[in-house]
């Protein structure tokens, strides 16, 4: 039982603050278009958001090319809407296109290559988790998501070093897919490194702090070691119940947990 929901990577991703300085205007549209999109697709309005994405994408290709990051960027946002709204064959085709030519466009190892990516290694994870019936094309598929993230973690790291807090999506994305291959092992590790990085960059009552270690807890059980799991959630347990308020859910989920350990089977 996760406690706690892998987030997506936005579909822009503060991408245009990076972006080589163009003209004035061109620029203005796109990027007003842009965050116009954005602010819906953080509010849910998926459906709402998608004529604007689009209207972007066609800014795009008339003020700039087919081939620029802006264009690419643009595709990218058409494709996470796209899986947001359970589109996975649309999205499919239009996020490989994207991861392709935002790399082409801004450098391998740009930040900006990230996004696609991230996106691509979830669209992967979905549809595995639709072939539950079909375990040899479920196991391609996690293949596929465990690659693409490890690449998002490698420019993670090309670009940010030691604790930067910008290394957790990427490490929380990959620690999901591993769990789901039963790749139990590099799992912990993982998500050990995450605890590492939100211990280095928060106060030790945060309760992100509390769920990184319930997460990392939840995959030791998953793998097998119950006495340890068992022993880090009770710890866990008892640090919820003084920081959060009473009642809170993430407690009363932790305190289940214990249970049906305690129970067996």
């Amino acid at each position: 039982m996760r406690l706690r929901a892998i987030r997506r990577v936005s579909w822009i991703a503060a991408c245009i603050s990076l972006l080589t300085p163009l003209k004035a205007q061109q620029t203005n549209d796109w990027m007003t278009l842009t965050q116009q999109a954005t602010v819906l697709i953080n509010q849910g309005r998926f459906a709402d958001a998608m004529p604007i994405a689009r209207q972007a994408l066609a800014v795009a290709k008339r003020a700039y090319t087919t081939q620029s990051l802006q264009y690419a960027l643009s595709l990218n946002g058409i494709g996470y809407l796209e899986l947001a709204t359970g589109d996975l064959a649309s999205a499919q085709t239009d996020l490989e296109s994207a991861a392709v030519m935002v790399q082409a466009a801004a450098g391998k190892n740009s930040v900006q290559a990230m996004t696609p990516l991230a996106n691509l290694g979830n669209l992967y994870l979905q549809q595995a988790q639709l072939q539950s019936a079909n375990p040899t094309l479920q196991k391609s598929l996690l293949g596929k998501a465990e690659t693409a993230l490890r690449e998002v973690l490698s420019i993670a790291e090309a670009n940010f070093k030691g604790a930067d807090v910008n290394l957790s999506p990427p490490l929380q994305a990959l620690a999901q897919v591993l769990c789901a291959e039963q790749k139990f092992t590099e799992a912990i590790q993982v998500e050990q490194r995450l605890l590492t990085i939100a211990r280095a960059n928060l106060p030790a009552d945060n309760p992100l702090i509390l769920k990184t270690r319930a997460d990392l807890a939840t995959t030791i059980l998953a793998s097998g070691d119950t006495s340890t799991a068992l022993s880090q959630l009770k710890a866990v347990l008892v640090d919820a119940k003084r920081i959060l308020p009473v009642g809170d859910s993430f407690t009363a989920a932790v305190q289940d947990i214990i249970n049906q350990i305690s129970e067996g089977p």
